[in-house]
């Protein structure tokens, strides 16, 4: 009500998937009433009298897509709600119950596999963000040939100079990395707002994935960086020159 700016008394006009009788998908309503709820449950939906929508609607008469109830014990819920589904085993409309987050994690799993979609997503970008990175320190080492020859004809060892190399890499990455989790963090609690508990805290951050996170920042930074450094490792301070 609060999105839509509507009140009490107004005549709403509300477009569905669901037809008609007389073919139209708007569904006109009076708002009689507005309920409101804990933060944590969804307020996203609207009420409406089953007689009416049953003697508009043109297509699955007689039945309904889900049926809610409280107990008085919640400790029963996962007993009753075998009990349920073992009685419409074998009917045409078998059931599936469960609490509001099973049911969203079911209506999230009948979308597709969401932790397949996001692995891939996030395996492409990881992979794009690889090469960005091994190209980026690649050209770095390239602009600086002659300052890397000028260190080493100083005296500075291969090893010190594919070190820094590495370490240069690791700085760059870790730093985006250790922003991107900060962000993670901040961001994480709200989803689970945003949707009104429909998400039943399936977005958790924890200890260990932070620590993940920088360890893959630290592998992703490793493989970026090990070929510039390699190749300023292999650099012929005459040759460097020379070129420069």
């Amino acid at each position: 009500a609060d999105i839509k700016g509507w009140k009490v008394g107004d005549h709403i006009s509300v477009p569905t998937y669901s037809a008609k009788s007389d073919g139209s998908t708007e569904w006109e309503f009076d708002i009689v009433g507005i309920y409101t709820t804990n933060p944590a449950a969804d307020e996203l939906g609207i009420m409406v009298r089953y007689e009416y929508v049953e003697e508009a609607r043109i297509l699955n008469k007689g039945t309904v897509s889900m049926i809610g109830f409280n107990l008085d014990d919640p400790s029963k819920a996962d007993k009753i709600s075998n009990l349920i589904d073992e009685n419409f085993k074998n009917s045409a409309y078998a059931t599936f119950t469960g609490n509001e987050i099973a049911l969203s994690q079911k209506m999230l799993s009948d979308i597709g596999n969401i932790k397949f979609i996001i692995t891939a997503i996030i395996s492409a970008v990881f992979f794009t963000l690889l090469l960005v990175t091994a190209n980026t320190m690649s050209q770095s080492v390239r602009e600086r040939t002659s300052d890397i020859a000028i260190l080493k004809s100083l005296g500075y060892k291969d090893f010190q100079i594919f070190t820094s190399i590495l370490l240069e890499s690791n700085f760059i990455i870790l730093i985006g990395a250790f922003l991107g989790l900060l962000f993670t963090i901040m961001t994480v609690p709200l989803i689970d707002v945003a949707s009104g508990g429909l998400t039943g805290g399936i977005f958790k951050f924890e200890t260990y994935q932070f620590i993940r996170g920088i360890l893959i920042g630290i592998l992703m930074a490793s493989l970026a960086g090990i070929w510039p450094a390699y190749q300023a490792y292999r650099l012929k301070v005459v040759d460097a020159l020379a070129k420069g």
